[in-house]
């Protein structure tokens, strides 16, 4: 299955659905998993109620079975539904001992 994560460094769940300038792609099966790609997204980004960026997101994501992010607005998720993608929201950074 291919699972997508929202993320602003490639190592953490930390974007926002909307804001993402990056979704990372993997194949995972029971043997492991596979980087496939990087998921691009330009233009205005910021936080301003304008949902026009998000359907080439999630027109992008139609191939996943899960999308990880740290959060969206009720309209994204609302199209992430329709799509039969499952959202999950990112935990927060665990405390390094």
């Amino acid at each position: 299955m291919r699972i997508a994560f929202a993320t602003q460094d490639s190592v953490h769940i930390n974007a926002h659905f909307g804001w993402a300038r990056h979704i990372d792609v993997y194949e995972v099966d029971t043997t492991g998993y596979t980087f496939l790609e990087v998921l691009k997204f330009g233009g205005d980004l910021k936080e301003d109620g304008n949902e026009d960026k998000l359907g080439p997101k999630v027109n992008a994501l139609q191939n996943c079975t899960i999308v990880l992010i740290s959060s969206a607005p009720e309209s994204a998720l609302i199209g992430v539904t329709f799509l039969r993608i499952r959202r999950a929201a990112a935990l927060p950074p665990m405390a390094e001992t």
